[in-house]
C-alpha cells in the first residue's frame, strides 16, 4: 500500500514538473514574442525619426544651396546694369536662410562635428551679404571704359566656394547617414525575419509538445481505464468462479490470492499466509518443485499438470486436476493455478477407462481408429501419467 502510494505520488510530481516546464516554455516564448514585438516596433520608430530628421536636413541644405546660388546669379545679372546696391542677397532670402540655420541647429544640436559646420557656414553666411554689397558698389563706381575690380569678385567666389564647400560636406555626411539607416534598416528586417522563423518554429514546436502530452496523458488515461475495467473482470471472474483459483509467487511460493473457492476446497480463511508447498503432501514437494521449476525453464507459460495430490488444512489428502499459467502479478512473477476437485467415483471411472483402452488396443492394432478414441485414449493416458509421477 505504501509502496503504491509512493508510486502514485511519484507519477503525480512528475506530470506537475512537466505541466510546470511546458507553462514556463509558453509563458518564456509568449514574454520572448511580446518583447521582440515591442522592441521591433521601437526600434522601426525611432529609425523612422532618424530618416525623417535626416531628410529635413538634406531639405534645409538644398534649400540653403538654392539661396546662394540665386544670389551669386543675381550679383552676376547686376554687372551688367551697374547697380548701386545689389538686390542679390534680399530681405525675404535672409528671413529664409535664417528659418533654415535654425531649424539645423535644432536639428544637427545631438553631432557636435556637424554642429561646428553649421556654425562655420552660419558664419560666412552672416558675412555673405557685406561681401555682395561691396562688390555691387564697385561695380557700380566704376565707369564703363573702366576694368571691372576682379578682387571684389574674387573675393565674392572665395566666399560662396567657402560656404559651398561647407554645404557639401554636411550634404555628404547626410548621405552616409541615410545610407547607413538604409543598411541598418535591410539588417533589422533580415532579424526580424529570423526572429519571426525562429518564433514560429518555437510555437511549432511546443504546440507539438502539449499536443504529444495531451495525447500521451489521454493514451494513458485510456489505458488506466482499460487495465481498470480489466482488472475489475478478472476480479469478479477470480472472486465468483467455483473453481479454486490462487496465485503464487514463483520464487518464494508464497500466496500472494486465492479466491473464496479455494478457501472453501482447502478448509482454510488465510491462505495467504501459505505457501504452495503446504498445499501438497510432505513427501510430493521435493518433486513438484523439480517439476516447476523444469515447466518454468523450458519456458512453457501454461500447460496442465493432470491430476495432483493436495492437503487440505486438517490434513486430508484430495485429488485436484491443476492447470497453470506464469504471468507478472503485483510485481512478482506468479502462477495463476486452478485446482479442480475430483471425486473418488470420477477418479475410479478414469481409472477403468485407462484400463479397458490398455485392453482393447493390443486387439485393435492394425486398425484405424476414430479421432474420438484417439483423443480419449490419449486423455486416459496423460491422466495415468500424472498420477504414476506425482503419487
Amino acid at each position: 500500500m505504501q509502496r503504491r502510494s509512493f508510486r502514485t505520488l511519484l507519477n503525480w510530481s512528475r506530470r506537475i514538473a512537466t505541466t510546470l516546464v511546458l507553462a514556463t516554455l509558453s509563458g518564456t516564448a509568449m514574454c520572448l514574442a511580446v518583447g521582440a514585438t515591442v522592441y521591433i516596433t521601437l526600434a522601426r520608430d525611432a529609425d523612422e525619426q532618424r530618416l525623417r530628421q535626416a531628410l529635413d536636413v538634406s531639405a534645409e541644405l538644398e534649400l540653403l544651396v538654392d539661396l546662394h546660388l540665386a544670389a551669386n546669379t543675381d550679383l552676376l545679372k547686376s554687372v551688367s546694369t551697374a547697380a548701386f546696391e545689389s538686390r542679390a542677397w534680399l530681405v525675404s532670402r535672409a528671413v529664409t536662410a535664417a528659418r533654415a540655420y535654425n531649424h539645423l541647429d535644432t536639428l544637427l544640436a545631438d553631432s557636435s562635428a556637424a554642429s561646428v559646420k553649421l556654425a562655420e557656414l552660419r558664419r560666412l553666411s552672416g558675412l555673405w551679404p557685406k561681401t555682395l554689397q561691396d562688390a555691387a558698389q564697385s561695380v557700380a563706381l566704376t565707369s564703363h571704359s573702366t576694368t571691372v575690380d576682379s578682387a571684389c569678385l574674387l573675393r565674392v567666389n572665395e566666399s560662396l566656394k567657402s560656404i559651398m564647400d561647407i554645404l557639401a560636406a554636411l550634404r555628404s555626411d547626410e548621405r552616409d547617414l541615410v545610407a547607413g539607416m538604409q543598411e541598418k534598416a535591410q539588417s533589422q528586417i533580415l532579424k526580424q525575419r529570423i526572429a519571426l522563423v525562429m518564433g514560429l518554429a518555437t510555437g511549432m514546436l511546443l504546440a507539438f509538445a502539449i499536443s504529444s502530452r495531451h495525447r500521451t496523458m489521454l493514451a494513458k488515461s485510456a489505458a488506466r481505464i482499460v487495465a481498470a475495467e480489466a482488472q475489475k473482470r478478472f476480479s469478479q471472474y477470480f472472486d465468483q468462479h467455483p473453481v479454486a483459483m490462487l496465485i503464487f509467487d514463483v520464487q518464494s511460493s508464497r500466496i500472494l490470492t486465492a479466491n473464496p473457492a479455494a478457501q472453501r476446497q482447502y478448509k482454510a480463511e488465510q491462505l495467504n499466509a501459505m505457501t504452495i508447498e503446504q498445499l501438497r503432501p510432505a513427501e510430493e514437494v521435493e518433486a513438484f518443485r523439480r517439476d516447476f521449476d523444469r515447466y518454468v525453464r523450458e519456458g512453457n507459460g501454461s500447460g496442465t499438470g493432470g491430476i495432483r495430490r493436495h492437503c487440505r488444512v486438517d490434513g486430508k489428502v484430495i485429488f485436484v486436476d491443476v492447470s497453470f499459467h506464469l504471468l507478472p502479478f503485483g510485481g512478482h512473477d506468479a502462477c495463476f493455478i486452478t485446482a479442480h476437485e475430483e471425486a473418488k467415483a470420477q477418479l475410479h471411472m478414469r481409472s477403468r477407462a485407462l484400463e479397458a483402452a490398455r485392453r482393447r488396443r493390443p486387439r485393435s492394432a492394425g486398425k484405424p481408429a476414430c479421432p474420438a478414441s484417439r483423443r480419449y485414449s490419449s486423455r486416459c493416458a496423460t491422466t495415468a501419467r500424472s498420477r504414476r509421477s506425482f503419487r
